[in-house]
């Protein structure tokens, strides 16, 4: 079997490795493929997972984001100035404060891609369910009075996020 250089092994792009089942484009190598390919077949492979994870990131901040609450989603139209244009998870995650008090608003989801938020006001709801934000780390302050929330969603959502200032 010929023996190939390191050289040209280390220009190959990822379209010319082995197949994987969820490679995406082709990209070329960074120095660290080109390290990491010379030797480490487990660096090779978390190599080539984080080339995708970084493409997908690249292609989810552009997804569309679908609310299941119109007042919701009118409440974020209007903060974003976007009556029309679709809302990606690029533009929630640009909100770092967001009031939407007395809005009847319902269901929370697609607010978890708002994840720049530091101040969160929703007052006054008809909110039961408040799991959308658990991932929200940043949140400093966060109002949720007059909602309908069970004190067990309140203990789950202070232990997930810890450093924030709830108001219930």
């Amino acid at each position: 079997m010929p023996v190939r250089s390191r050289t040209s092994q280390a220009n190959r792009t990822l379209t010319e490795m082995p197949p994987d089942d969820h490679s995406l484009i082709p990209v070329k190598r960074t120095d660290l493929a080109r390290r990491s390919e010379l030797g480490n077949p487990i660096l090779v492979k978390m190599t080539r997972d984080l080339l995708v994870k970084a493409q997908t990131q690249l292609a989810t901040d552009e997804a569309v984001v679908r609310f299941k609450c119109p007042n919701l989603e009118a409440s974020i139209r209007a903060e974003l100035k976007k009556p029309d244009e679709p809302i990606t998870r690029k533009d929630l995650a640009s909100l770092v404060k967001f009031s939407a008090n007395s809005k009847a608003i319902t269901n929370l989801s697609g607010l978890e891609y708002a994840t720049g938020l530091t101040k969160l006001c929703l007052e006054d709801n008809q909110i039961t369910d408040i799991s959308p934000l658990a991932e929200m780390t940043n949140l400093t302050e966060l109002w949720l009075w007059h909602n309908q929330i069970t004190d067990d969603q309140k203990h789950l959502l202070r232990q997930a996020i810890p450093t924030c200032r709830i108001r219930f």
